[in-house]
């Protein structure tokens, strides 16, 4: 089972962006710098909810296989993983269809049902719908779209859960702990997690103090090449 992240820490990485603690998790030389993030097709759709933080529950979908028996071994045991699920849980599906912009993994039913459950967003690859259900319930989003039919439902349509799933190329283990905001989604290391904290604040107050100096009248590109070590 995965580390329970403390209420405290989770709190305390909210402070920071994505993109700070992406880059502070490269500098501690835990996983190679073109692992741990998802691309630009998976966009957040609520803003304004703040960052998520939360731990992986992992499916995968299709809606778009015509006449595919219901499994309904694994809709019971997607819906007992995120209840067995340490908190706040993760909701991350891939897209099992043949074509992912006519793929609709998760609509307001499945966002409640996930809810209730103790989960508190979706990351996917398909498309989503009732963007209003999922905004009145502070259900963070993070999709490429909306697509309007689920074709031939929704749950019926879960065909796998609980095993590593792979969106917009980054692979995502069931209890991984994903970081996401407006700029975009990553997963978090557990061996950092205790440490993490403070290292990012140290990187946010350099680029703090960098851009500072950047937009101050002190600013010349000799002092630049100077403070970079580059006036060799």
């Amino acid at each position: 089972m995965a580390k329970q992240i403390a209420k405290q820490q989770i709190e305390a990485l909210k402070k920071y962006t994505s993109a700070e603690i992406s880059d502070t998790i490269r500098f501690m030389g835990v996983r190679d710098s073109t692992e741990g993030y998802l691309g630009y097709d998976v966009r957040c759709f609520f803003p304004d909810l703040g960052p998520m933080v939360g731990y992986a529950i992992t499916g995968i979908l299709d809606n778009l296989t015509p006449d595919r028996p219901a499994r309904a071994d694994v809709q019971r045991r997607y819906l007992e993983s995120i209840d067995a699920s340490p908190k706040p849980a993760v909701v991350v599906i891939k897209a099992g269809g043949h074509n992912n912009t006519r793929s609709l993994v998760f609509g307001g039913i499945m966002a409640n049902t996930a809810n209730a459950l103790g989960a508190i967003g979706v990351v996917t690859d398909g498309g989503v719908r009732d963007p209003d259900d999922l905004y009145e319930i502070g259900f963070h989003t993070f999709a490429p779209g909306t697509v309007s039919a689920h074709g031939t439902g929704a749950f019926v349509n879960m065909v796998d859960t609980g095993n590593p799933i792979t969106i917009s190329d980054q692979l995502i283990r069931p209890g991984d702990i994903i970081f996401a905001d407006k700029i975009g989604v990553i997963t978090i290391p557990e061996e950092v997690i205790d440490e993490l904290s403070v290292k990012v604040e140290e990187l946010h107050k350099r680029e703090s103090d960098q851009i500072s100096f950047l937009q101050s009248s002190d600013f010349s590109l000799s002092e630049l090449l100077s403070r970079s070590g580059l006036n060799q």
